[in-house]
């Protein structure tokens, strides 16, 4: 049961529209707070609230530049998450495997151009 109550607390992270919005942002890159924001319509210090949860829970990673920092999403984090979610609702029916399969492939996809984003980013 406590693995239960865990594995509840993780996917609490999640449950707020803020923050999958911005882990949904950062699909597409590393981003500073201030793009965070703009893009969103959020207020800086929200965005830096939710940043703070999504850090603490190992989804986001933030490297200094400079003066910035910018944050990007750990996509290890992200797979060990999407890895627990499926271990909870394992489907029998072939649709329901062969989505699971499709959205694994897509997922995997992102995760890796996501690396390639960050490294390059890293490299200046």
């Amino acid at each position: 049961m406590n693995d239960v109550k865990a594995m509840a607390e993780r996917f609490k992270v999640l449950a707020c529209e803020s923050r999958v919005a911005i882990i949904d942002l950062l699909k597409h890159g590393p981003q500073k707070v201030t793009e965070i924001a703009e893009a969103l319509g959020m207020s800086q210090p929200a965005v830096s609230q939710n940043l703070k949860v999504l850090k603490s829970a190992g989804l986001v990673a933030d490297q200094k530049d400079g003066y910035w920092v910018s944050y990007s999403l750990n996509p290890i984090r992200l797979l060990e998450i999407r890895r627990e979610l499926e271990g909870v609702c394992r489907c029998n029916t072939l649709d329901c495997v062969n989505t699971l399969s499709a959205y694994t492939r897509e997922i995997e996809a992102e995760l890796a151009w996501s690396n390639r984003q960050h490294e390059e980013h890293a490299k200046g």
